[in-house]
C-alpha cells in the first residue's frame, strides 16, 4: 500500500455522491470510492476510502491504496481529480469500467480491471440516515418526557420538604427517582449527540 503525507496530496471524496442532476432529471452518481491524489512526483490517484454499501465494497476487489490507471479506457495518469470525476460519473444504475494497479507486499505490480455499478452507496446512506433520524427523533421525545417527569418529581420533593411531618421513606423514594431520571437524561443526551454527529457526517457525504 502506498503512503504519502497529507501535505503533498489532495483528497477528493465526491465520487461516492449524488453529484448532479442532468437536464433530463436523471440522477448522476459514482461508485462509492474516495480518491487521493499525490500532487508531487508522479501525480498518481490512489483509493483513499471505500464507502460502506457502495458497489466497490460489495464487489470486494478494489482495496485502499490501489492506483487508478484507466476509466472507461481513458488513461487518467496526471489528470486532475475534477476531470477524473467527470469521466467516472454517470446515470445511477449504469456501469463504469475501471483499471487499477496494486503493489503487493513483495513489490510486484499487478493490474486488474473491475466493472462497478453507479449509485448504490447513496441508496444505503439515505436509508441509514433515515433510520438514524428516526432514532434521534425518538430519543428526543424520550428526553422531553424525562425532563417533564423530573420536574414533577422535584416539585413533589420540594413540597415534601415543606411539610415537616412528611414520611421520610417517601422523600427518599422521590430523591432516588430524581437521581434515576437524571441519569436517564444524561444517557439520552449522549445518544442524541452521537446520532446527530453520524447524521451530520452522512449529510456531508451525500452533499446535502
Amino acid at each position: 500500500m502506498h503512503r504519502i503525507s497529507a501535505g503533498n496530496c489532495f483528497v477528493y471524496e465526491g465520487n461516492n455522491l449524488i453529484d448532479n442532476i442532468v437536464g433530463s432529471g436523471t440522477l448522476v452518481s459514482g461508485v462509492g470510492i474516495a480518491f487521493l491524489q499525490d500532487l508531487q512526483g508522479e501525480r498518481q490517484t490512489y483509493v483513499h476510502r471505500i464507502y460502506k454499501g457502495g458497489s466497490a465494497e460489495q464487489d470486494g476487489k478494489v482495496q485502499v491504496g490501489d492506483v487508478l490507471e484507466r476509466v472507461e479506457n481513458f488513461p487518467i495518469h496526471g489528470k486532475p481529480l475534477a476531470e477524473i470525476k467527470h469521466i467516472m460519473l454517470g446515470e445511477v444504475g449504469t456501469y463504469v469500467n475501471l483499471v487499477f494497479r496494486r503493489t503487493t507486499a513483495d513489490g510486484t505490480s499487478v493490474q486488474y480491471d473491475v466493472s462497478l455499478m453507479r449509485g448504490q452507496t447513496e441508496s444505503f446512506l439515505l436509508k441509514e440516515k433515515q433510520r438514524l433520524q428516526s432514532l434521534l427523533d425518538n430519543d428526543r421525545k424520550q428526553m422531553q418526557h424525562a425532563e417533564i417527569e423530573i420536574e414533577a418529581l422535584r416539585g413533589a420533593l420540594y413540597r415534601a420538604d415543606m411539610h415537616k411531618n412528611q414520611d421520610f421513606d417517601e422523600k427518599q423514594h422521590l430523591t432516588m427517582a430524581i437521581k434515576e431520571k437524571s441519569l436517564k437524561i444524561e444517557e439520552l443526551q449522549a445518544l442524541i449527540i452521537s446520532i446527530q454527529q453520524e447524521i451530520d457526517n452522512m449529510s456531508k457525504e451525500l452533499g446535502v
